[in-house]
């Protein structure tokens, strides 16, 4: 079964957007990030797929964080996750982002929180 992380805080530094992640993962560098993101409506979350040895791993980022992501839209910033004093890069992290936000605005198919969400965090 694929393992859940979240990001549990992120900020802006140096001109990236660094999400914190729990729980611990314990090498960090050998996760390959995959350039692929899901939509979690139930938890009104966006998921980042992650590959690794045991499979897919995913980082979720919940709504309450999407102010950020979009400061690092509106100022095209590369995505990484940081744990243990290392960091990974989302490679394709705002291509993935800004497909799923535009499939979901207007679209009931996600559930009406999340196109709610949405709207009101990136539109």
């Amino acid at each position: 079964m694929a393992a859940r992380y979240e990001a549990v805080q992120i900020r802006i530094e140096e001109n990236r957007v660094i999400a914190s992640v729990s729980p611990s993962m314990e090498n960090i560098q050998s996760f390959s990030p995959s350039g692929q993101m899901l939509v979690d409506s139930e938890n009104l979350a966006f998921l980042y797929i992650l590959d690794s040895e045991e499979g897919y791993q995913y980082v979720s980022f919940r709504h309450d964080l999407w102010e950020t992501l979009k400061e690092g839209i509106n100022q095209d910033m590369h995505v990484f996750i940081e744990n243990n004093n290392n960091m990974i890069e989302l490679k394709d992290f705002y291509t993935e982002l800004a497909y799923l936000i535009h499939n979901i605005k207007d679209n009931p198919n996600y559930g009406e929180r999340m196109e709610k969400e949405v709207e009101t965090n990136f539109f």
